[in-house]
């Protein structure tokens, strides 16, 4: 098979934004049939840049970098030799068969095609919030704790004006402001596993963070103001 250049992307660029999205590499909360998946770092092409991103099913962080871009392509590649990409060092994504190539370091290829995790951004979302990032995360890592099953369950009661958090170790509110409320009720309520913001908030940059919420079982999206930085995770389902 012929040997094509992907892009090309800054060491340190493409390292920072590895380090983003690690998080939410994990077969722990898979969802879908194909576990294996979700044990890799995926690198997806976009207009004018490249998506690094990783995904368990349940979440999915995802940082877009500038790059210079040659081909169009969607890849799923392990992780053992992330160590050796060098921040001072550019490099050409060269990709024959089932190996990447970024310079002389290699990348094994699970697979040149990834599920449609563009559709998320079509998502139309009834509710949109901000919140102090830091306030949020030391909010729930009062009120969080493991439960029997490994997760950490919070109900968060959005209201337009307050976030009021319970969980199993106690309740705590945090302001927030409603930019969007197009929901019927003075509330919203859902759980959500806890475990998934308390590792993503840290990776924002910005001071503000934007919750975007479409039903109490249904996607819910976070945005910093930067806005290229996205966390994308599913709340718990309980019967009640």
């Amino acid at each position: 098979m012929d040997e094509k250049i992907l892009c090309e992307v800054n060491g340190k660029v493409l390292l920072e934004a590895i380090s983003k999205v690690k998080f939410a590499i994990s077969k722990k909360w898979a969802r879908y049939y194909e576990v294996d998946l979700y044990k890799y770092l995926w690198l997806a092409s976009r207009s004018g840049g490249l998506d690094v991103m990783g995904c368990s099913g349940n979440q999915l962080a995802l940082k877009q970098v500038d790059c210079v871009l040659y081909e169009d392509f969607e890849l799923a590649i392990d992780l053992k030799n992330v160590a050796k990409i060098r921040k001072s060092n550019n490099y050409k994504f060269k990709i024959n068969g089932n190996k990447l190539m970024l310079g002389d370091i290699e990348f094994d290829v699970y697979k040149q095609k990834l599920p449609d995790y563009r559709s998320f951004f079509n998502t139309t979302f009834k509710i949109q919030i901000n919140l102090a990032r830091n306030t949020l995360l030391q909010a729930l890592e009062k009120v969080a704790n493991k439960n029997k099953e490994g997760y950490y369950p919070v109900h968060m009661f959005v209201r337009p004006n307050e976030c009021e958090l319970i969980g199993l170790n106690g309740r705590e509110e945090v302001a927030c402001e409603a930019i969007v409320w197009e929901h019927a009720e003075k509330y919203f309520g859902l759980i959500i596993n806890a475990e998934f913001l308390m590792h993503g908030l840290p990776k924002f940059d910005s001071e503000v963070v934007n919750l975007f919420f479409t039903h109490r079982e249904g996607l819910i999206k976070v945005v910093g103001s930067k806005n290229d930085f996205i966390h994308f995770f599913m709340p718990m389902k309980y019967n009640s």
